[in-house]
Parts: C-alpha cells; sequence; structure tokens
C-alpha cells in the first residue's frame, strides 16, 4: 500500500512537471509568436514589453521546480556536457557582473550587461526545457501541429509590401514589435520539435513543404536556412541511400554555386533573395567586417579576449549588437577559456550526433531531437549567431537527455544482472 501511494505521487509530480514545461515551452515560443502578432496588427497594446525577456523572468522559478521533478532529474548523474554548460553559464556570469561593476566598456556598461545576463538567462532556460519537455505526449504534438499551421496562416495572410512577413515596418510604434528575427526564432523553434516529433509521415512532410515558404517570407534568412538545413541531415540519416542524396546534394550545391548569378537576376527582388547572395549585401558586409575586427581582437588579446571592445568600433557604428557573429564572439567576451568551454560542449554533442548519424538503427525521440539540434546550432554558431544564441541550451539539453536516456536504457536491471535493451525499451542510436 505504501508503494502504491509513493508511485502514485511521484506519478502526480512528473505530470505535474511535464505539464508546467510544455505550458513554458508552447508560451515562450507559440505565445510569443501570437503575443507580437496582435501587438503588430493593432490587437493589443504591448502590456508585457517585448514578452520574452519579460515572460522568461516570470516563468523561470516554476521551471526550476518542474525541472527538479522531471523525468530528466530522475537519472541524478550529470554528463560531462552538462558540467561543461553550467561552467560556461557562470563563467558569462561572472565576467559581465566583474565588466558591469568596473564600468567597462564605458558607456555601455549597462546595456551589455542586461545583453549578457539575459544570455545567460535564456540559455539555461532553454537547457531545463530540453531536459523536461515531453518528446512523446501525442496531445502536445498534436497541439503543436495545429499551431504550426496558425502560425503559418498569420504570416500567409499578413504579406507586406516588401515581401515579406513584416508587422513592423510601418507600426505606428515599432519600437514595441518584434524584428522578423524574433519571429522568425519562434516559427524555427515550433516547426523543429513539431515536425521531428510527430509520428504519422504524411502529416511531417506535409508539415516540412509547409514550413519552407513560411519561414521563406518570415525573412530571417538564418532561420530559414537553418531550416533546410537541418531536416536535410535527418533526411540522408533516414534514407536507405543516405551516400547516393550525400553525392546528389552536394553536386547540386556546386551547380547552385557555379550559376548563383544567373538564379538571381531571375527571381523578383526580395531581401531573401539576397540569402543567395549574402556576402555582396550589406549585412553580409558588416559581418565580414565584424569577423577581421574580432580577430583582430584575439591576436591583440589571445588568453583574456577584450570584453566587448567591439561596441565602439566605427567600421560599422557603435553598439552591442557589432559583436562577431560566431563562436569567435565567445574568445572576444569570455577569453580562450570560455572559447575552449563552448569547443568542448559542441565538440561532445556533434560526437554523439555522429554516433546517431552513422547508426542504422532506428532512432529515438531523443536521437532524432539531438541531431537537428546539433546540425542547427553548429551551424548557426559558425556562420550567424554568437556565443550567447538561445539554442546553444537546447543543443547540450537535448544532448545531456539522450546520454542519460542511452545508459538508463542500457544499464543492467539490479536483481537480474540483465540489460534493459533486451525489454520493451527501445535503444538510441
Amino acid at each position: 500500500m505504501n508503494g502504491l501511494v509513493m508511485s502514485f505521487k511521484y506519478f502526480s509530480k512528473f505530470q505535474l512537471s511535464s505539464y508546467v514545461s510544455n505550458s513554458i515551452f508552447y508560451v515562450l515560443f507559440a505565445g510569443f509568436f501570437f503575443y507580437q502578432t496582435a501587438i503588430g496588427l493593432n490587437f493589443s497594446p504591448p502590456f508585457l514589453g517585448g514578452f520574452f525577456g519579460l515572460v522568461s523572468v516570470l516563468v523561470f522559478p516554476f521551471l526550476l521546480l518542474s525541472f527538479y521533478y522531471s523525468k530528466g532529474r530522475e537519472y541524478r548523474e550529470y554528463s560531462a556536457i552538462d558540467i561543461i554548460f553550467f561552467v560556461i553559464i557562470i563563467l558569462s556570469a561572472v565576467t559581465s557582473l566583474l565588466n558591469f561593476v568596473l564600468s567597462n566598456p564605458r558607456g555601455f556598461e549597462s546595456e551589455l550587461f542586461a545583453w549578457s545576463i539575459s544570455g545567460v538567462l535564456f540559455n539555461l532556460i532553454c537547457y531545463m526545457l530540453a531536459k523536461s519537455v515531453t518528446l512523446t505526449s501525442q496531445k502536445f504534438i498534436g497541439l503543436m501541429v495545429v499551431t504550426l499551421l496558425i502560425m503559418g496562416a498569420i504570416v500567409f495572410i499578413n504579406i507586406g509590401k516588401r515581401g515579406i512577413f513584416y508587422l513592423q515596418l510601418g507600426h505606428s510604434n515599432s519600437d514595441s514589435v518584434a524584428s522578423y528575427q524574433g519571429f522568425g526564432r519562434s516559427l524555427f523553434v515550433v516547426a523543429l520539435y513539431t515536425i521531428v516529433l510527430v509520428k504519422i509521415k504524411t502529416i511531417k512532410v506535409i508539415l516540412f513543404v509547409f514550413s519552407i515558404p513560411v519561414l521563406f517570407l518570415n525573412g530571417a534568412r538564418t532561420e530559414f536556412i537553418l531550416f533546410l538545413a537541418t531536416f536535410t541531415v535527418l533526411l540522408l540519416k533516414r534514407s536507405k541511400y543516405s551516400n547516393l542524396l550525400t553525392i546528389s546534394f552536394t553536386m547540386i550545391l556546386i551547380l547552385l554555386l557555379v550559376n548563383i548569378d544567373t538564379i538571381i537576376s531571375m527571381l523578383p527582388q526580395s531581401r531573401m533573395v539576397r540569402v543567395f547572395d549574402v556576402f555582396s549585401s550589406a549585412s553580409g558586409q558588416s559581418r565580414l567586417q565584424m569577423l577581421s575586427y574580432a580577430w583582430s581582437t584575439i591576436q591583440d588579446n589571445p588568453v583574456f579576449g577584450s570584453y566587448g571592445s567591439y561596441v565602439k568600433f566605427e567600421g560599422f557604428g557603435a553598439g552591442i549588437g557589432s559583436y562577431a557573429h560566431n563562436l569567435l564572439s565567445a574568445w572576444v567576451n569570455l577569453g580562450i577559456i570560455g572559447f575552449a568551454l563552448y569547443i568542448s560542449a559542441i565538440g561532445i554533442s556533434i560526437y554523439h550526433a555522429s554516433r546517431v548519424f552513422l547508426s542504422r538503427r532506428r532512432g529515438t525521440e531523443e536521437s532524432s531531437i539531438l541531431l537537428v539540434f546539433v546540425a542547427a546550432v553548429l551551424i548557426a554558431l559558425l556562420f550567424s549567431k554568437d556565443y550567447s544564441y538561445m539554442l546553444f541550451g537546447f543543443m547540450v539539453g537535448f544532448t545531456s537527455r539522450y546520454i542519460s536516456a542511452h545508459r538508463i536504457r542500457n544499464a543492467p536491471l539490479p536483481s537480474l544482472g540483465l540489460s534493459i535493451k533486451n525489454t520493451a525499451y527501445r535503444r538510441p542510436d
């Protein structure tokens, strides 16, 4: 009887934890999209500010409790990637706080401190969500399918004069409306989560085809490229003809690059057309300047970096957004130790994702979502995003979750000395 009561208490805590984590995941990504749409279409005032920052602070205590009682917490063992992640979080928080106290960089210390701490908070939230959000509840995944379709419909209905979904443009209070990057982040995360985990292959294909024009018309080039790249990886993994497909994709890519000028001249004028010729655009040129300046900063300060030094570089205007849009930004702000920690975490994730990719076994939810998030974050940190990119937290969390699931499902049964892989559990790749 006591065992039954204990099981019921555990079940209740676990169920409640799942509901809380799922709700927070939904609110932060789908909720952000709907809230910003309501503001952009003048259906609502910005009563929650920009939404993501304020709501993240409000939900953090609840997510912390949910994380503690989640199934992921049951494993009780942290792998190397978890330890590295928490060291990164501590290093980022301490570095930003110390520089804020020292008023460095002067004139931007408050703004840069808020930016840095936001990155720490968002990464922590994404890490805990990855460890605790459900991967198997078909009710929640069904809700996400409907949500993705509604989000896509909103994009199609509200195409602006520039040929993209850009509610900020022309709005009477444009500062209160998110940019296409914010909308793109929500669309990308919702699409990635939903398409990977939905069980019915026909629906999976429909959602994938549906999401391509949605992300294209949203106007966020990075998320559009990441979406195509990550699902190309998943397609190659699941195909019996992966070697042939890899060769075919490579040949098609070479043909596209060789004939890029002809292709661009045939397309209608839109900012998204420049996704095929990014380095000749103003944005591409600025990023090359930022990269060059970051590298020169590292050469001058190879050990400790130079926290926030880029904010006053005159080559592309002063501001906290002038960081290198790749992982070198970690070296600039956190020094060689911070950069090495990021490389270590990414290396561990790539190792496990590679095992999943090369395996011919049927994948699990943990292995599939690990594969796409590692691919997405790796490409993002190489070519577009800074070290505080919140999806890094997702990548680490899903990697840790995969490692834990692999350990638990293959552990020997205490009383019989048998391997769980011989039971109803499916072994991850």
